[in-house]
């Protein structure tokens, strides 16, 4: 009886269990329902005839996970798959190309690159602090990777970047832009009142003046600014009296190969350019150096009869020599993109920054102070530090008399060394007028760092585009910056 009675209950408590989940599951499908019907009395008994075909279909039909399909694997098969394919680099004797090699695609470059990645890791990360830390390698290397890397994305971008219309077209309107500059100012300053200014009072008269118009570059505005942007005045110096030396040479090649005019009528016969993309051969690539020209000697100022003679000029000298000039720009062009050339310029600029294996601004007593003899306060210290300082102020002498005298060559040379027949044609005092304007607008530091920083910010936008905005986000802050100082003035 007791048996029967404990059975009973467990039939009543499935019952309410089943009834509690039949009413849980009529209520989610009657909710569900309520989107299509919003009567409850045809929802609800939808819903149990649904709850209930679905429990019927539950009792008749099996659902299982399909099983998958056991292929049987042959010798053949088994074969196939451990060969290795005749492309793998298993099976080549020789080491797979770097990323970065193969961007760069010049042995000789990436031996210059390495050369010069290996004194910069020397300099400024073994010897400076990592060995002091561990004697592992591994952090140097990688660094090493991550450089060499970021070289081999500029070459690449390097490769296809336009250069005859960055240096025929982009560059000459920079200079002449930053020319117009200078000689606007001039005119507020006074040409006579620059003559009587040093270079140092010459150079914040202009930058005043530049302020005042929100035309300097926002790296020139302080100091700080200047350190942002990297600037360095001897590398600056450096960079330019080593630039003229191999443009001097370079000008000296093609004016003996002219010279003969037994040449000049093989000039209309010379091949395109090797290794210059068709792309990059517009037509008239010389209009932007004489509009250049123009500008720097003013020719549009002069008279109608002075100027109609150099219009006439021109258009005799686009004429009859326009695709002889042209050549000879996309062959100079073409020069540079060479890799002996390019070595060079690499090589160049270790040389310069580091003269005998030494980067050029370590100090002779840099390791001396690193040592615990700065903790000494003998009378020697005081005297070795006087030395010093009249060796500091000796050798800036010495810097200052080189610059001046060599201010004064060029000064000589520009306004001595009048060209005959380019006096004959814009007159005497116009040359004299442009050569000072030119000698004034070198000796400028203001001036030559400004187109400086032109010059870089116009590389970095044809390199990479996408910097642009950037660039001009930072101009439009130095222009407020400029506007808020002038307001305090």
């Amino acid at each position: 009886m007791r048996r029967a009675m404990m059975g009973v209950d467990d039939l009543i408590e499935e019952a309410k269990v089943r009834t509690v989940w039949w009413a849980l599951c009529v209520f989610a499908i009657s909710y569900f329902l309520t989107h299509t019907s919003k009567s409850m009395w045809t929802n609800v008994p939808m819903s149990i005839l649904i709850l209930a075909f679905l429990r019927y279909l539950s009792f008749k039909v099996e659902f299982h996970w399909r099983g998958q399909p056991v292929q049987k694997q042959t010798h053949l098969s088994q074969l196939s798959k451990r060969q290795l394919s005749a492309h793998d680099h298993r099976l080549s004797t020789v080491a797979p190309v770097s990323r970065w090699r193969r961007k760069v695609g010049s042995p000789s470059v990436e031996a210059a690159f390495e050369s010069f990645i290996e004194n910069i890791l020397r300099d400024f990360v073994v010897d400076l602090w990592y060995s002091s830390i561990t004697p592992d390698r591994e952090a140097p290397e990688l660094i090493r990777g991550l450089i060499l890397h970021a070289l081999g994305e500029i070459s690449g971008r390097v490769k296809e970047m336009n250069l005859v219309d960055l240096l025929t077209r982009d560059m000459a309107d920079l200079i002449g832009h930053h020319l117009d500059i200078f000689r606007k100012n001039q005119s507020q300053i006074g040409v006579d009142v620059m003559g009587t200014l040093s270079s140092e009072e010459r150079d914040e008269r202009l930058k005043q003046h530049l302020i005042v118009s929100q035309e300097l570059h926002p790296a020139l505005l302080s100091s700080e600014h200047e350190y942002k942007y990297g600037s360095n005045d001897i590398k600056l110096n450096e960079a330019y009296s080593g630039f003229d030396a191999q443009a001097s040479q370079q000008i000296e090649k093609p004016t003996r190969a002219y010279s003969d005019s037994s040449n000049m009528s093989s000039l209309n016969t010379f091949e395109d350019p090797a290794g210059i993309p068709p792309e990059w051969t517009p037509t008239n690539v010389s209009v932007h150096l004489l509009n250049l020209v123009d500008k720097v000697f003013q020719l549009k100022r002069r008279g109608w009869i002075r100027k109609q003679v150099l219009w006439i000029s021109k258009q005799i000298l686009q004429l009859v020599m326009e695709d002889a000039i042209d050549e000879w720009i996309l062959r100079q062009i073409n020069w540079l993109r060479r890799d002996e050339v390019i070595v060079q310029g690499i090589r160049w600029i270790q040389d310069t920054l580091w003269p005998n294996g030494v980067f050029f601004t370590r100090l002779d007593g840099y390791q001396g102070n690193a040592g615990p003899s700065q903790f000494d306060k003998h009378p020697s210290g005081s005297a070795n530090q006087a030395s010093g300082n009249r060796k500091d102020s000796a050798s800036s002498f010495e810097q200052q008399l080189e610059a001046s005298r060599n201010a004064s060559e060029v000064k000589k040379l520009l306004l001595g060394g009048t060209p005959p027949t380019l006096v004959s044609i814009i007159g005497y005092k116009q040359y004299q007028r442009s050569a000072r304007d030119i000698y004034y607008f070198l000796q400028s530091n203001v001036c030559v760092k400004q187109l400086a920083y032109a010059m870089i910010e116009q590389v970095l936008v044809s390199l990479f585009p996408e910097l642009r905005q950037l660039i001009e986000d930072i101009h439009e802050k130095g222009r407020k910056e400029q506007a808020s100082f002038t307001y305090q003035l």
